[in-house]
């Protein structure tokens, strides 16, 4: 087989860019440029030289020095101490190295006076004199994004670049948004307005027949996401007031929309919170804001004796719906203390969130009480969270003995918000039966089967010899991943906090254990039923509950026949389906990504866990058979990984014909 590489380019800058208006630069006559020191000087760092000053807007200047700045040069600390102005105008962040330069920076700072001329000096040498630019920063719009937060809009179209996007820091980092202006600032013949760390900047706020409020900027909120609207937040304690129109203005920024209605915007959810060491912990929303929210917020976490902590948000720690806040003024959570979480102001709301320390797990840990859910589903509660091993799959099936027939059929899993509470997936439970538990050689005490089945919706037809049974959250049947500690924030906003009694925000849901093994019974009218198993890994994907069963190997669903699913576990509303004929799926390439690995890519994307458990064939000229089967959860769109089975290798040079085992896929070329 031929080995190949495909690059796939980003898409092209220019394509996102309009037209805008050129920026005008006040430059540093060179004749005024003075030296920190002579060239015969043999220590460098002392001998730096600044060659040219440009004043690229109100905020921003571009300094060119004749070397590279060290990083102790350019730490803020010593910045603002090395860089210097006259007439009150001073550094506000670091200076950032210009991508594509060897020692040109783009240096904030305050806002320049118009008219005004300014001396720079550099380490206590004055160095040059230029002219303030007072061009402001074209801005599309201000608009409100929570009670007391507004952000400001600006568009690469526009000709207006964040500073994030054209720094040395940051290239490649950008998710392509990155790009090298030239030294006039020009990209692709096009001249670039450059916003400055905006680190201190502030914005006025002023209500109609009202007097003016100063908002600042929200660190770490200028450039997230793609999108260029930094956060401006009111003073602590201050709120817009709905229905009131506010205008927008800076002394830095010209807006093309500066005038907004305040409304009432719904404050967010805390779902959960998780200590992770004595000082960190994780705050989980219940859904992802998609946006940078959390900065500057600060919760109280509250112990039984009435201790108070307040943590703040880690700046730049947010994951989806997950924020990491850190304990502050040096104080520590208490051990094995449970404290109720309450969100400081109005941004949030937390209903009965409450994270209790010091939750480790422990070997010896005993059952203290056990619940059936449904048939094939527990709610084992310990002393104490399990140990790693105990929850791996081998050891857990030691671990849990059931008499009268009963096994566990998949690992444990911690349900969220808890510290040792634990949904066991079970083979289905007789019905009026009453089990014993035996956990690690110890009877464990008893339970009665919940005879109650899970409620889904409907039985349909995915392929020739696949079905897949639907439930619905919205009716109140969560899968278990929804709402097991390992999927916190995973869930792209499924996932939610239920109650001791399995109930959220008072209404009370069913859970779908891991279905690893579980079965149906497919039975076609005038027939013998037809036992289908489990696809692994379809349970919860792309955001639908909707497992996948397949019959046995060569059995295939007959077109015109009408099939009855039936279980001894789930309750299925529509449970009929007549079968058809359905199109394979067609594979578009395949290629080796190493001797045991092969990339499967299909003509389109599926849009489902459609390349579960299917294998392909290769066969070399001389009649060697490999089979490779799809590796679990590695589809990326129309694209999925696939192994050689049973220790097979591909060998070099070698063509191989790509077949699929069974009827799940065509082909659109004979070999590979």
């Amino acid at each position: 087989m031929k080995k190949t590489k495909k690059h796939l380019s980003l898409l092209l800058l220019a394509s996102m860019l309009g037209t805008g208006v050129a920026v005008p630069f006040n430059v540093l006559n060179m004749d005024t440029v003075a030296r920190a020191a002579s060239h015969d000087k043999q220590d460098d760092r002392e001998a730096v030289e600044v060659t040219s000053i440009k004043s690229l807007n109100s905020i921003t200047l571009e300094i060119t020095f004749a070397e590279p700045l060290s990083s102790e040069e350019v730490a803020l600390n010593n910045a603002q101490k090395n860089f210097e102005f006259d007439n009150d105008l001073s550094i506000r962040n670091v200076p950032q190295l210009k991508t594509g330069f060897k020692s040109t920076y783009i240096v904030p700072t305050t806002p320049q006076e118009e008219g005004t001329s300014y001396t720079f000096s550099y380490k206590g040498e004055e160095v040059g004199t230029f002219t303030a630019n007072t061009e402001q920063i074209n801005m599309r719009e201000a608009r409100q994004v929570d009670n007391d937060t507004i952000e400001l809009e600006s568009r690469l179209s526009d000709r207006v670049t964040d500073y994030g996007n054209v720094i040395e820091a940051y290239a490649g980092k950008r998710g392509g948004l990155d790009f090298e202006l030239d030294e006039d600032n020009r990209y692709k013949g096009k001249e670039y307005q450059i916003i400055s760390s905006l680190r201190g900047t502030q914005v006025t706020l002023t209500p109609r027949s009202g007097e003016p409020i100063i908002a600042t900027y929200v660190p770490f909120t200028q450039n997230t996401d793609g999108r260029q609207e930094p956060k401006f937040r009111l003073p602590e304690g201050e709120q817009l007031e709905p229905g009131i129109t506010y205008t927008v203005s800076a002394d830095w920024a010209d807006f093309r929309d500066a005038t907004f209605t305040a409304k009432d915007i719904d404050p967010l959810t805390i779902q959960s919170v998780k200590a992770t060491s004595e000082t960190t912990l994780d705050v989980t929303l219940r859904r992802d804001p998609r946006e940078e929210i959390f900065p500057l917020r600060r919760i109280t976490l509250t112990a039984p004796d009435g201790t108070e902590l307040v943590a703040q948000y880690k700046f730049t720690t947010r994951n989806g719906a997950t924020g990491t806040f850190e304990i502050m003024n040096g104080e520590e959570l208490a051990s094995n203390v449970t404290y109720q979480v309450e969100p400081v102001g109005e941004w949030a709301t937390a209903r009965n969130v409450s994270v209790t320390t010091d939750a480790q797990p422990d070997e010896n840990a005993e059952v203290q009480s056990i619940k059936s859910l449904n048939p094939i589903t527990l709610e084992v509660t310990f002393s104490a969270p399990l140990v790693t091993d105990d929850l791996a799959l081998a050891q857990a099936q030691e671990n849990f003995q059931f008499d009268n027939g009963l096994t566990i059929r998949n690992i444990p899993q911690l349900k969220t918000g808890t510290t040792a509470t634990y949904f066991v997936p079970t083979t289905p439970q007789a019905s009026d039966m009453t089990y014993t538990l035996t956990y690690k050689d110890d009877e464990a005490g008893t339970f009665e089967t919940n005879s109650d089945r899970l409620d889904m919706v409907e039985a349909r037809q995915v392929a020739y010899d696949t079905i897949e049974i639907e439930s619905s959250l919205r009716a109140g049947v969560t899968d278990y991943e929804n709402v097991i500690a390992s999927y916190v924030g995973k869930r792209n906003g499924l996932d939610f906090v239920l109650d001791q009694n399995n109930q959220y925000r008072g209404k009370n849901y069913e859970i779908i254990p891991s279905l690893r093994t579980a079965q149906v019974y497919i039975t076609p009218e005038g027939g013998e039923p037809i036992v289908a198993t489990y696809v692994p890994f379809t349970q919860a994907t792309d955001g639908r509950q909707e497992p996948k069963f397949r019959l046995p190997a060569g059995e295939t669903l007959i077109p015109g026949v009408e099939y009855t699913v039936t279980s001894d576990w789930a309750d299925i509303k529509d449970f009929k389906f007549t079968s058809k004929a359905i199109n394979p799926l067609t594979i578009r390439s395949v290629n080796e990504v190493n001797p045991t690995t092969l990339e499967v890519r299909l003509s389109s994307d599926p849009r489902d866990e459609m390349f579960a458990s299917r294998q392909i064939k290769l066969t070399a000229p001389d009649g060697t058979e490999l089979v490779a089967q799809y590796k679990v959860t590695t589809r990326k769109g129309s694209t999925g990984i696939f192994e050689i089975m049973n220790g097979g290798k591909l060998e070099p040079n070698t063509m191989y014909s790509v077949t699929p085992v069974g009827q799940w896929a065509g082909l659109t070329f004979t070999t590979k």
